[in-house]
């Protein structure tokens, strides 16, 4: 039996409302229960809505995931970092639709084996530098923007840069960008 959708959206608020404003990790689920989406929040509650009510703000993918998913299912965390650690290993377990894990995308885990996302993303910013695409003293592309080239969520990348960051090759300015290190050459050899 099909419910209507206006039905899913009251029972999701319903559901939404009674989630806690807390960390964690949260399963978009289809019709069927299959996993469409693994997200991490510091604030779930606030996060789901979001999801009801996308706004122009958001991506085609997201606008489609909002009509999409009929359940929701969240995991409890302490702390914004063991909501991290726990998206990128459930994504590597259910290698949901929605998180890019679809063929023909540029990065994406395809074993355990492999590098993580975070790890993959990494290494396509080290070889734009390697290549000259990005120079010393250029922007980094903003999060959103190489998430979506890529098919990899926007705190992917946000964690990637944070990790370049510590081998030297690009600087953060606060509220402002990402820049590639003038002596970023010498830390790539």
């Amino acid at each position: 039996m099909s419910i209507s959708n206006s039905d899913r959206l009251d029972t999701l608020r319903k559901k939404i409302k009674a989630m806690p404003a807390v960390p964690g990790v949260y399963l978009l689920l289809g019709p069927e229960g299959q996993v469409l989406y693994i997200g991490k929040s510091k604030n779930l509650r606030q996060r789901l809505h979001h999801y009801l009510n996308p706004g122009k703000w958001a991506s085609d993918k997201i606008i489609e995931l909002s009509k999409s998913f009929s359940d929701i299912s969240v995991f409890r965390t302490a702390s914004e970092q063991e909501a991290f650690e726990l998206e990128i290993d459930m994504i590597v377990e259910h290698r949901p639709p929605y998180n890019g894990s679809m063929p023909g995308v540029p990065i994406r885990i395809r074993s355990p084996q492999e590098p993580t996302l975070r790890t993959q993303v990494m290494n396509h910013v080290r070889d734009l530098i390697r290549c000259g695409k990005l120079r010393p003293g250029d922007r980094l592309p903003k999060y959103q923007q190489l998430a979506d080239e890529l098919r990899v969520s926007k705190s992917t990348v946000e964690w990637a840069y944070w990790g370049i960051k510590s081998d030297n090759l690009v600087t953060r300015i606060p509220y402002a960008a990402w820049i590639v290190n003038k002596d970023v050459l010498q830390h790539l050899e």
